[in-house]
């Protein structure tokens, strides 16, 4: 959005997709695994989602997510009052201004209760892209994957030779030694 150019995602992340703003799907289930009210086929509704603005059931949209928020209000770094000024509206540009793409799997998995979208049941010709047998990530089709498995070898290859000074002195000298490394780098 204000960050990043519109290509990132095809690009970088095109496996991450699993469907559009208003299309099939967001049948997400409230407490008791009833559907969520006004999530139908066709999403929940910005409605909906502007009834709950307390902190006892606060709800915000992000990239098309609608997310509920209510027990991460006070885990948030930056304070309740943060996610507490959007609560019940889209957040996307503000959020997106601050926070990098891998945030809410990351710290807030369990928010996300559904997508944005009319509220409206489904048509019948969507049905085949989604429904419990349908995939959620669907790889087919896209050209280039990413294999993370060298991840944590590399991880610990750049991480042996460090820490050979143990104690607060060994960090007092990496610190600075990191410092130093910074000035010259730049």
């Amino acid at each position: 959005n204000m960050i990043h150019p519109p290509d990132v995602i095809p690009k970088y992340a095109p496996d991450a997709v699993i469907g559009m703003i208003g299309g099939a799907g967001g049948g997400a289930l409230a407490a008791g695994g009833a559907p969520a009210a006004g999530g139908g086929g066709g999403g929940i509704t910005l409605a909906e989602v502007a009834k709950h603005t307390t902190k006892g059931d606060c709800w915000v949209v992000v990239n098309g997510e609608v997310l509920d928020v209510t027990k991460f209000l006070s885990e948030h770094p930056g304070g309740e009052l943060a996610i507490l000024t959007f609560a019940g509206k889209d957040a996307t540009e503000e959020f997106n201004m601050i926070h990098p793409p891998d945030v809410i799997p990351k710290y807030a998995p369990d928010a996300v209760i559904g997508k944005v979208g009319s509220g409206a049941p489904a048509l019948a010709a969507a049905a085949p892209s989604g429904g419990a047998a349908a995939p959620l990530l669907d790889k087919a089709g896209h050209g280039k994957t990413r294999d993370w498995s060298r991840s944590d070898k590399n991880r610990k290859v750049r991480m042996e030779g460090e820490g050979k000074i143990p104690g607060w002195i060994g960090a007092l000298c990496y610190m600075v030694l990191g410092f130093m490394k910074e000035i010259l780098f730049t």
